[in-house]
C-alpha cells in the first residue's frame, strides 16, 4: 500500500488539480459570458506562487502553492457582481461547475468507448457459480439484471457494487428480464457475493453506440451516488468506513500506474472522480453549488435576497463541517496503512 502511496501521489494530485480547475472554469466561463465581474482564478490553494492580471478584464489569474483546490472569487458587490445578477443568471453560474464536470466525464468516456480502450460489460448474466447463491435462486444465462433491491442496474459493476453495500445474508431481491418478461428472484448472498459472473466484453460498434456507454456509466455512476445514503442506512455502516479521500484516491492510482497500459483505467478513474466531484458539488449544503442554487430558489420564491451575514455565517459553518469530514475521511484512510 505504501508503494501505492508513492507512486499514486503526483498523478493523483495533478488529476485532482485538473478536475477542480475544470469546475471553476465551467463558474468562470458562464460568469464571464453574462459580464460579471471575476476577482481572481485561482489553481490550487495557500500563497500565489505566480500571478498575472489581464489587463482588459483585470482579473487576476493565480497559480498557488497546495495543489489541492482551487476557486473562482466573484465580485459580490456592485454594478457587475453576483448579488445584482438575476437570480436565474446567479443558478446558472453555480450550475456551471458540476455540469462541466459531468461533460468532461462524458467527453473522456467517449473518447476510452470509440477508440476500443475500454469495454462496455452490460448486466448481463453469462454464467452462474457452481453452488452460487444465483444458481440456487434460479437466475439462467441470459438474464439481463435490471434491479437490485429496487436501485437500478445500468452496467455490470452495479451489481458487485450493491452486492457490497448490503447487509450479509441479507435476502436481495434482483429484478431481471427474461425472453421479454420481467421477473424477480430473492438472492441470500454467499460470502457476500450473488455468484454471478459478467459477460463477455463489448466494444462500442461507433460512435453513436459509443456515447451511449458513455451516458449509461454515467447514469450508472449518479444513480448509485444519489442512493448512496439509503444504502448506507440499510447497511447500518457509517459514511466514513465507505466514503474515500485523498489518501484512497493516491491508493487507487498507484495501484493503476504501476501496470501495464495504465491510460485507459487512469483515464476511466478521472472520468468518475470528475462525476464525483460534479455530484457531491450539488448537495444542498451552503458551501457547495448545491446549497448556493438552494438559497437562489428561496430567494426567488420570498422575492427577497438572504440577510448576508446569515449567508455567510451558513457558508462558513457549512465549509467548517466539510473540512471535518474531509479530515475523518483522510485519518480513516490513513489509518489503514498502520494496521
Amino acid at each position: 500500500m505504501i508503494s501505492n502511496l508513492a507512486a499514486g501521489a503526483l498523478p493523483a494530485i495533478a488529476i485532482l488539480l485538473l478536475l477542480i480547475s475544470i469546475h471553476e472554469w465551467g463558474h468562470y466561463f458562464i460568469a464571464r459570458r453574462f459580464g460579471i465581474t471575476i476577482k481572481e482564478y485561482a489553481i490550487g490553494l495557500g500563497p500565489a506562487l505566480w500571478h498575472r492580471t489581464s489587463t482588459r478584464t483585470q482579473t487576476l489569474y493565480t497559480v498557488r502553492a497546495i495543489p489541492l483546490g482551487g476557486f473562482v472569487q466573484i465580485a459580490d458587490s456592485g454594478p457587475h457582481s453576483m448579488r445584482e445578477s438575476a437570480p436565474w443568471v446567479r443558478f446558472l453560474v453555480y450550475a456551471a461547475g458540476p455540469a462541466v464536470n459531468v461533460i468532461f466525464a462524458f467527453a473522456l468516456l467517449f473518447g476510452l468507448f470509440v477508440s476500443h480502450s475500454a469495454p462496455f460489460i452490460a448486466p448481463i448474466v453469462n454464467t452462474l457459480t457452481p453452488d452460487g447463491a444465483a444458481l440456487a435462486a434460479g437466475l439462467q444465462p441470459g438474464d439481463r439484471l435490471t434491479a437490485v433491491n429496487g436501485v437500478a442496474v445500468y452496467q455490470f459493476s452495479d451489481v458487485h457494487a450493491l452486492a457490497t453495500l448490503s447487509p450479509a445474508h441479507h435476502p436481495d431481491t434482483i429484478a431481471f428480464i427474461r425472453d421479454g418478461q420481467v421477473h424477480s428472484v430473492v438472492v441470500v448472498k454467499k460470502g457476500g457475493l450473488f455468484g454471478i459472473q459478467s459477460p463477455d466484453m463489448r466494444y462500442a460498434s461507433g460512435p453513436l453506440e459509443a456515447a451511449e456507454f458513455a451516458a449509461t456509466a454515467i447514469a450508472s455512476a449518479t444513480n448509485l451516488t444519489v442512493n448512496l445514503p439509503t444504502l448506507l442506512w440499510q447497511l447500518k455502516e457509517p459514511p466514513g468506513d465507505v466514503l474515500q479521500g485523498p489518501v484512497a484516491i493516491a491508493d487507487m492510482t498507484g495501484d493503476i500506474v504501476k501496470q501495464s497500459g495504465a491510460f485507459a483505467p487512469l483515464a476511466m478513474l478521472t472520468a468518475l472522480l470528475s462525476i464525483a466531484i460534479g455530484l457531491t458539488n450539488l448537495i444542498p449544503i451552503p458551501i457547495l453549488d448545491g446549497g448556493r442554487m438552494l438559497i437562489i430558489v428561496i430567494e426567488a420564491l420570498a422575492r427577497r435576497q438572504l440577510d448576508r451575514r446569515i449567508e455567510n455565517l451558513l457558508v462558513a459553518s457549512s465549509a467548517a463541517f466539510m473540512l471535518v469530514v474531509l479530515l475523518l475521511v483522510t485519518y480513516k484512510d490513513v489509518s489503514v496503512y498502520f494496521q
